[in-house]
């Protein structure tokens, strides 16, 4: 049996147990008192996870710390996992992009890393991520894309730069950061680790 259990906005979802092969397994998370809410839709095959990470606020996102950033779960099983792909998930859109870096591949701004158990908050051992979390994720880390380049910001990943706001963001309200100074995903994000 394999077990995942997800964070997201650093706040912990449930413990899953996945049998050999779903078709979709969604986590939610929703903080009425902050507007922020978020989902990551897993699916297993075999040895292929699939995550949908999704900002599902219905909020526009003025402030950086309303931008979806990571996903850490725990994995129990089997397989090892590589970061394959990191790509937008249909309808989703990058705002602010560099040239050349407005997708649908964005494999070069998000990594993913496994063995954190202890690192991670909630006993989560995997994670998913657009930041560095501190030293925890870096360049050596991101997905292996069509398109693995540095898209914006530093080689390591650092910061805001292509996490997830939400499908009601209005673009141009806000402070600097979700206003144009990185480029931001409008939406959801799928990635196949």
């Amino acid at each position: 049996m394999r077990k995942l259990a997800a964070v997201a906005f650093t706040l912990a979802f449930a413990t899953l147990v996945l049998p050999s092969s779903v078709s979709a397994l969604p986590f939610s998370f929703n903080d009425p008192a902050t507007g922020l809410s978020a989902s990551v839709d897993f699916s297993l095959a075999g040895n292929t996870l699939r995550a949908t990470l999704t900002n599902t606020s219905t909020e526009d996102v003025t402030v950086p710390s309303q931008v979806l950033t990571a996903v850490f779960f725990y994995y129990d099983g089997n397989a090892v996992l590589t970061p394959t792909s990191a790509t937008l998930e249909s309808g989703s859109a990058v705002l602010f992009a560099p040239s050349g870096g407005s997708g649908p591949d964005v494999g070069g701004e998000w990594v993913y890393k496994t063995g954190l158990l202890g690192v991670l908050p909630f006993g989560a051992n995997e994670g998913i991520s657009s930041t560095g979390a501190g030293d925890i994720f870096g360049a050596n880390d991101k997905f292996f894309s069509s398109n693995p380049m540095n898209l914006q910001g530093p080689v390591s990943p650092d910061g805001l730069q292509y996490g997830i706001t939400s499908a009601k963001d209005d673009p141009g309200t806000g402070n600097a950061p979700v206003t144009g100074n990185y480029a931001l995903i409008k939406n959801a994000v799928v990635f196949e680790p």
